[in-house]
């Protein structure tokens, strides 16, 4: 508007058409075009900036060394770094060293100059220090995740640990009576008897995987609760009957 009322009329086109550009980059961010949101911005600032710079000499042209950072900061693609780069460079030389030369009618006067310079720099510390900031959150996340992950691997280590050791001790004692039955050192009779218990320790086996392979279903997918009522009796049977060897042969002992 200040611009217009002091007869720089194409300034105050440019500075309409940059608010423009900012409108239609956030129309491009709602419809979920991040990425030719980006490229449109930078594209036309890099045109605005230049053009003013060119025509005013208004000391905008340190907002092109802005867009460049950032440029270089969200970008990965090396290409277009370089080739976006190179534009701007060489629009900002033009700039500085008067390569093309124009007289504005109605020259900018020299604080507001002074006023663009420092806000082009002071945007750039605000860039790169809001990309420093967003890496050092990232970073931190990483390494949560880390943390999270060997504590994990702990806990699984743990946990095979403990399930091996319940499995292997059925597993010996179905091995030990089969092998002593086949080499007929264990009579028919006590092998029927012992029938019984194997029954038990292979049917106690048997939940055990069953509910190691339940939990690593669930480590795939992701765990979800889902609380329910239990009987406390029920449970605390079932954690007696699984001891309950083990107890008799330390009372044995």
């Amino acid at each position: 508007m200040l611009n217009a009322v002091q007869e720089r009329y194409l300034l105050s086109f440019f500075n309409c058409l940059n608010v423009a550009c900012s409108v239609g980059t956030l129309i491009l961010n709602s419809r979920q075009k991040y990425l030719s949101a980006r490229l449109f911005i930078i594209i036309s600032g890099i045109l605005i900036y230049t053009a003013t710079a060119l025509i005013y000499r208004n000391g905008v042209e340190y907002f092109l060394l802005n867009i460049l950072v950032v440029t270089v900061l969200v970008y990965d693609s090396k290409w277009l770094i370089l080739t976006l780069s190179a534009i701007m460079i060489g629009a900002f030389l033009a700039v500085r060293f008067d390569w093309i030369s124009f007289v504005p009618a109605h020259p900018v006067p020299a604080n507001r100059i002074v006023a663009n310079v420092a806000w082009g720099l002071a945007f750039i510390i605000m860039a790169l220090s809001y990309f420093k900031r967003v890496h050092d959150d990232y970073e931190n996340e990483k390494e949560v995740q880390r943390q999270a992950l060997v504590a994990l691997n702990r806990d699984k280590e743990k946990l095979f640990s403990i399930i091996a050791h319940d499995i292997r001790g059925p597993l010996a004692t179905l091995e030990m009576l089969l092998d002593m039955f086949r080499k007929g050192e264990y009579p028919e009779e006590d092998m029927k008897e012992a029938a019984d218990e194997l029954y038990k320790k292979v049917n106690r086996l048997a939940g055990t995987m069953d509910n190691m392979l339940r939990w690593s279903m669930g480590q795939m997918k992701g765990i979800r609760v889902k609380p329910v009522h239990s009987s406390l009796s029920v449970i605390t049977e079932e954690i007696v009957t699984l001891f309950e060897n083990a107890i008799r042969e330390r009372r044995s002992t």
